[in-house]
């Protein structure tokens, strides 16, 4: 049994909260889930503290992302909202929308889906943000390397671009779904 069965595969705060908000996950999980999150985020940058040498994690802040040069906090926010707002989309659009094959088809098909999404988000904007999309991945090694600057970037972004994916989602397609099973 994979983890999407018992806890849905939340790993990032920006896909709970949008879950959240479009009442997929009431308020005791998304919480529990977003406190489990960051935990794990710290607990990872933490062992990885202990694990590299000093000189060679503080070199990259133990990988805390960061605007490149030239890129001031508005348009970062900007690139992980977009960002966060696609890799939302295909998540609901892959685990939420009642009309795909079977359930294991499904999470097979959602992860790949995710993984590529990811993939491509990383590909276009780690050069500009460092393409965190989720809140947990920059608060673990900003905790543990102790690298707060344009942190807000990597919270406002993610979480702003997921809430409004998980919305015109619900709205626009959901809305489609239920009022077709209605007729």
């Amino acid at each position: 049994m994979g983890p999407g069965r018992i806890s849905g595969g939340h790993f990032n705060p920006a896909v709970t909260i949008a879950f959240w908000v479009t009442r997929k996950l009431n308020t005791f999980d998304s919480l529990g889930y977003c406190i489990a999150q960051l935990a794990g985020a710290v607990a990872a940058a933490y062992t990885l503290r202990l694990v590299i040498p000093e000189d060679v994690w503080r070199a990259v802040a133990l990988g805390t992302p960061d605007l490149a040069t030239g890129i001031s906090r508005p348009p970062g926010m900007l690139i992980e909202a977009l960002l966060t707002f696609f890799l939302v989309l295909v998540v609901f659009a892959t685990t939420t929308s009642g009309r795909s094959g079977t359930a294991e088809n499904t999470t097979i098909y959602a992860g790949v889906a995710v993984a590529l999404t990811v993939t491509a988000g990383v590909l276009f904007a780690a050069p500009f943000t460092g393409a965190a999309m989720d809140p947990a991945r920059a608060f673990g090694p900003a905790l543990a390397a102790r690298q707060w600057t344009n942190h807000a970037v990597y919270w406002v972004g993610p979480l702003g671009g997921g809430v409004v994916a998980a919305w015109i989602y619900d709205f626009l397609f959901l809305r489609t779904v239920r009022q077709t099973a209605d007729v």
